[in-house]
């Protein structure tokens, strides 16, 4: 297995669940090598960090990424619904800022995702010239 980037990475958290997470750095417990993993932005990582070892850890793709969105959403529109309905929700209260913090993640990841294929549509080798409208006003801001 080679070596995984400081980056966005999928967490296998059990055998058949997995996060979306943003591996930051390592640390050391006990001998073993960790990888210390965000799940939110990490400039808003005030949700915590976790340490898990480095084989829990992949690559994450973008078809990985919709159908976190996916399942977050669901956890997302159950919570509300069961508060609608008067009943209590079936995760606890901390349960919703996390899934909103990871889903901010994966949004943004998506975001940069879509920016990045739209720049190099069609123009593999190639760089893009972007045409900019100003004012006379502007001009020194704009060139």
């Amino acid at each position: 297995m080679g070596e995984i980037e400081y980056g966005p990475v999928l967490v296998r958290t059990s055998r058949s669940t997995w996060r979306v997470g943003y591996y930051d750095d390592d640390e050391y417990d006990d001998d073993r090598e960790l990888a210390v993993v965000y799940y939110s932005e990490p400039p808003f990582s005030d949700a915590g960090y976790t340490m898990v070892p480095h084989s829990q850890i992949s690559p994450v793709d973008t078809d990985s990424l919709w159908k976190r969105v996916e399942k977050l959403r669901k956890v997302k529109s159950d919570a509300y619904y069961a508060r609608a309905r008067g009943k209590r929700p079936s995760v606890s209260f901390k349960k919703p800022y996390e899934v909103s913090m990871e889903l901010s993640l994966i949004n943004s990841l998506l975001a940069d995702r879509m920016i990045s294929a739209r720049m190099n549509e069609g123009r593999v080798g190639r760089s893009r010239k972007i045409f900019i409208c100003y004012s006379s006003t502007d001009r020194e801001l704009a060139t």
